[in-house]
């Protein structure tokens, strides 16, 4: 999946598939560069909808899916796409 880079003090980039409702979520680490991945199961797409077009990703991003009770796996963020370039 490709991710799109968003600007936000906690995340880095997010993506999202239709076709299986995942939410992919790379956030920063302290010092600003690419952290942990991580992919919610189950996302609407309206969710995913209103957290790309937010104001502020991170605070939506606590609202609509850490707080949404939404499972989720940890992955290894290694070769990331983010908006068509492969993270190292």
């Amino acid at each position: 999946m490709t991710l799109t880079r968003v600007e936000s003090s906690q995340i880095a980039a997010i993506g999202y598939s239709p076709d299986t409702s995942e939410l992919s979520v790379l956030f920063k680490n302290r010092d600003g560069s690419n952290g942990s991945l991580y992919v919610y199961d189950s996302v609407e797409p309206e969710t995913y909808a209103g957290l790309a077009a937010a104001e502020s990703v991170g605070s939506q991003f606590a609202q609509s899916i850490k707080r949404g009770g939404y499972e989720f796996r940890k992955l290894d963020s290694a070769g990331v796409v983010i908006d068509g370039e492969v993270q190292a």
